[in-house]
């Protein structure tokens, strides 16, 4: 585990305790602009509202995931098939549906997924940010330090992203309870955006699983019927264009 993500799950745990749900404020604001100019866009801003990822968990299982503001349609491919649904966040619940079978989430495993969902579709800006701690540089890369910030979400858990304070880059994340991970992968989309290609996730047990991006389309037109709780396992959509494939 990484030096900033020791910090940040001692941070978790006592922001938890003392300050409860984030309350945006202007340092924490400016910082997560500076992170979403560092990549271009977020989804749900006035470049992206709809993205497209394809991927893999821990070279195991294979995901195809399409994202809106608040909400995600994951098809998995791999381990598991079938499609599970992520419901608007305010309802902190998530709702699968495999083999003709519906199933609600327990709300651990729905946290789990919908966080995921905010590390790979990039949509950590479209909640209010508070900033609850600083990180004390070092050397030439990182000469003033990172700012630490904590996210409001409606019945999640405390999300931590350490950004640097110079670039606006993202280095790593802390989700309360659940997994800590750390950025990696930069690439570059197009001329104006870029994705983290692989989060190094680490679990509480010390396991990892790392989800690594293999391909990305942005501005897809999506069904909205595939954010309903249908108990039909339909494939997921055919591309209507070639992604962006790293």
């Amino acid at each position: 585990m990484s030096r900033v993500q020791v910090l940040l799950l001692s941070i978790a745990v006592s922001f938890a305790v003392a300050y409860g749900t984030a309350r945006a404020d202007e340092s924490g604001e400016q910082l997560l602009a500076k992170y979403r100019s560092f990549m271009g866009w977020n989804l749900g801003d006035a470049t992206i509202n709809a993205i497209r990822i394809k991927g893999r968990v821990a070279d195991q299982s294979t995901f195809d995931e399409i994202c809106k503001p608040s909400r995600f349609a994951q098809y998995n491919i791999g381990l598991q098939s079938g499609r599970s649904f992520l419901v608007e966040s305010d309802e902190g619940s998530g709702w699968i549906s495999h083999q003709g079978q519906a199933k609600d989430f327990p709300p651990p495993i729905a946290q789990d997924v919908f966080t995921q969902s905010l590390l790979l579709c990039n949509a950590f800006g479209s909640y209010p940010a508070t900033l609850v701690s600083n990180i004390a540089g070092s050397g030439t890369k990182w000469p003033m330090g990172f700012g630490v910030v904590a996210l409001s979400i409606p019945r999640e858990p405390t999300v931590l992203l350490a950004i640097n304070k110079q670039t606006g880059e993202l280095t790593s994340v802390v989700i309360d309870g659940i997994a800590s991970y750390d950025a990696a992968g930069l690439r570059s989309i197009d001329a104006t955006h870029r994705i983290y290609t692989r989060w190094k996730r680490k679990l509480p047990d010390d396991t990892t699983a790392d989800m690594v991006i293999t391909a990305v389309q942005l501005n897809i037109e999506v069904d909205e019927a595939i954010f309903a709780r249908s108990t039909q396992d339909t494939p997921p959509p055919r591309d209507a264009v070639p992604p962006v494939t790293f």
